[in-house]
């Protein structure tokens, strides 16, 4: 027996038939957004969108809402089955009368942004039709959130030397993204110094380069001038890493004497 709901969106749509996008996964945010967590500071605007853009719902505490930490299995002809009070709408008797329910309802049409992904958030009903229906365009309230490039960079900056930062005792332990968006605070022989993301490649291959073998009462009479000169060295540029190789070196030998070097 075909489905209630069906049977009604055909008595008014009778051009209605089944297609394969039907059956795709209704997506969540939590989930099928690609680096959700550097998205922030949402822009508002209205505008009008082709409900085909939108791929997903964010709705608590319905339909494909992750209970569990995990993604749910809804299709987008299961949604559509399932929206709840979806016979208040079967008073419409014509496509018309529907369409301008979609367009006309006083109640806002809202989605969430997140690149060229649309998810709705307020108004399942009139747009999950209007993706049946194939509405060329819809006008919906949209939260617009931004990527956060900085952010970002950052996190692919920590993910991939904080190991060895760790290793050389440079840093105590894990801190958040936005804690070194102003840079990386390192102790170099008892000294603070902030290191900006961007030079943390440069100054890990000085720090490597750095030997405290060969001549070392040479070294360390040159180390010792340099170390006086450099005391409050500020770090912009990679020309200014080169002041912290004293710094470097009495560290490394530090950590060598006291055994904990890696």
């Amino acid at each position: 027996m075909e489905n209630e709901s069906i049977a009604w969106l055909k008595s008014i749509y009778p051009n209605f038939k089944e297609e394969a996008w039907h059956n795709n996964r209704v997506l969540h945010p939590l989930f099928d957004v690609p680096n959700r967590k550097f998205y922030d500071n949402p822009i508002f605007y209205e505008e009008e969108i082709d409900p085909s853009w939108i791929v997903g719902i964010d709705y608590y505490p319905d339909y494909n809402f992750p209970w569990n930490d995990t993604p749910v299995n809804l299709t987008w002809i299961e949604l559509f089955q399932n929206l709840k009070r979806l016979d208040r709408l079967f008073r419409f008797k014509t496509f018309d009368e529907l369409i301008d329910h979609i367009d006309n309802c006083p109640e806002s049409k809202t989605v969430i942004k997140f690149g060229d992904q649309y998810y709705t958030t307020g108004g399942q009903h009139r747009l999950c039709l209007a993706k049946l229906l194939k509405v060329e365009k819809v006008k919906v309230q949209v939260f617009d959130y931004q990527f956060n490039q900085q952010l970002f960079d950052t996190h692919t900056v920590i993910e991939k030397h904080f190991s060895a930062l760790s290793a050389y005792r440079l840093v105590s332990y894990r801190k958040s993204n936005e804690d070194y968006l102003n840079g990386v605070k390192i102790e170099l022989n008892k000294h603070e110094f902030t290191i900006p993301v961007r030079l943390i490649e440069s100054f890990l291959d000085i720090y490597n380069h750095t030997l405290i073998e060969g001549q070392f009462i040479n070294r360390l009479k040159s180390f010792v001038t340099i170390y006086f000169e450099h005391r409050s060295a500020d770090i912009k540029a990679t020309d200014d890493l080169r002041k912290l190789k004293a710094y470097i070196f009495l560290h490394k030998l530090r950590m060598k004497t006291s055994k904990l070097a890696p």
